[in-house]
Formats: structure tokens, C-alpha cells, sequence
């Protein structure tokens, strides 16, 4: 009932995008980019992080701290570091198929950034994707948002016993655990796990 407050960007801000990279990033509010994310490593439109000076990083961050709350916040930057860890964990495996690179997550702009009329940005990379709408300065839609960690729980190394999304994991189990046999049955729709999450990233779901 209290929608978030987005501020309006600082054109003045030291943090501003040069000619070419305001052209890769920005969108029209009606393209259908915004439709297209996807939680899996594949090429993305837009400016990498690892494309942004220091400055333009902090603001990008700035603007992710601003939309989500500080636990999302630091579960979100904890994700985008968590490429690292999945790269040598793949490159021991000998499994390494993508690359894995904090900055590979690429931001995208929608519409007039502080206008009157409806914009909204996007983060889209590996494991966690934030899309956000905002009217009059206030955040009115959150979705599609994507929380993902792999591993779920490291191992090994400096890291070992980390799990980034644990209450979230912890939770779903228990609600599970929770359920008599008869509500179980109705509750869950596989047997076996499928490869993939059943509704993928379709902007539609059947």
C-alpha cells in the first residue's frame, strides 16, 4: 500500500553513460525486450558490469539497493559473486560450458528514467534477474524476479557452508514435510524433479 520511492537520476551524476552506452541501454517502454530474461547464461542486451566504470557501478548498485530490500540486496550481490565460486568449482569438474563472470550481468533501461510516463530497468544474468516498473516515482510491479544459487551449498574452500538462499530452501522443504499424505499427493505434480523449472522464463505460462 506504500509503494517503494525510486529517486530521480542526477543527469549531473558523475555516473552518467557516455552517447554509445545510453544507445546499447536503453529501450523504449513498450519494446519487447522487457519480456526477454532468462536465468540461464546466454548473450544479453544492454551494459555488462563489467562494461561500467567505478562510478557508474555504484550507481547501478545504488539503484538495486533502492529497489530491494537490504536482506534481497545482499542475497542479489552475494548471487553475482557466486559465478566465481561456481567456475572453479567447474573447472575442477572439468563441466566448465559457460563463462562465469560477476560482470556479465547486464542492466537495461526502459522508457525516460524519472519522467511522468511509466519506465521501468532490468538486471538479467546467471541465477538472478530483477525487473522493475515505476510510475510517478513509485515501484508498481517487481516481476519477473529471479533468485537463484548454484551450488546451493559450497563444499569446499574459503566459503564452505555457505548457502545463499537457506531460508528459502529451508522453508519450502518444511512447508512440504508439513503436509499430510493425502494434501501431498495434490501438492506435488512430479515424482521426479524435472530438468527445469516448469514455467522456464515464458512471459506467458500455460
Amino acid at each position: 500500500n506504500n509503494p517503494r520511492k525510486i529517486a530521480k537520476p542526477d543527469a549531473k551524476d558523475p555516473a552518467t553513460l557516455s552517447p554509445e552506452q545510453r544507445s546499447r541501454l536503453t529501450f523504449d517502454f513498450g519494446s519487447e525486450e522487457r519480456q526477454r530474461w532468462h536465468y540461464a547464461p546466454r548473450p544479453r542486451s544492454g551494459i555488462a558490469r563489467g562494461e561500467m566504470s567505478a562510478t557508474q557501478l555504484a550507481a547501478a548498485d545504488s539503484l538495486m539497493a533502492d529497489s530491494l530490500s537490504e536482506t534481497g540486496y545482499k542475497k542479489a550481490q552475494a548471487i553475482i559473486r557466486h559465478e566465481l565460486i561456481l567456475g572453479r568449482v567447474e573447472t575442477r569438474q572439468g563441466a566448465m560450458q559457460f563463462p562465469r563472470d560477476p560482470g556479465l550481468y547486464s542492466y537495461t533501461l526502459f522508457g525516460s528514467a524519472g519522467g511522468e510516463e511509466p519506465w521501468g530497468w532490468q538486471l538479467d544474468g546467471h541465477h538472478l534477474c530483477l525487473n522493475y516498473t515505476i510510475i510517478g516515482g513509485h515501484i508498481v510491479s517487481a516481476t519477473p524476479s529471479f533468485f537463484g544459487a548454484n551450488p546451493a551449498e559450497v563444499k569446499s574452500g574459503h566459503e564452505k557452508g555457505l548457502r545463499i538462499l537457506v531460508e528459502e530452501e529451508d522453508l519450502g522443504r518444511g512447508l512440504l514435510l508439513s503436509l499430510e499424505t493425502d494434501q501431498r499427493l495434490r501438492a506435488v505434480i512430479y515424482p521426479t524433479a524435472p530438468a527445469d523449472i516448469i514455467t522456464r522464463a515464458s512471459p506467458h505460462v500455460d
